[in-house]
């Protein structure tokens, strides 16, 4: 089965996924899923702000953006690399065949 995201990050407990082209969509961010259950947070990439309801609790999620501001030059790199690129690629290709 293909896997529709990258994992960018990793510890013990927790992984950083971004999803790739074309099912990744809206503004820049990553989602930050418990490896023991798949409960997961998504975090922009620019605001750091919570972009949808999670169970994780407040000071988790406000654990997750300080992580995602502190590493924010990293992420913004691996979501250029697994989303923008791929959607220019896409987008290119598409024009060529016009």
């Amino acid at each position: 089965m293909y896997d529709t995201s990258a994992v960018v990050a990793e510890n013990d407990k927790y992984q950083v996924k971004i999803y790739l082209y074309p099912r990744e969509g809206g503004g820049w961010h990553v989602h930050i899923v418990r490896k023991s259950d798949g409960t997961d947070v998504k975090i922009g990439l620019w605001d750091f702000e919570l972009k949808r309801p999670t169970k994780f609790s407040r000071s988790t999620v406000q654990e997750f953006q300080r992580w995602v501001f502190e590493n924010r030059t990293f992420l913004r790199k691996k979501w250029t690399q697994k989303v923008v690129n791929p959607r220019k690629r896409f987008l290119k290709k598409g024009k060529d065949n016009e």
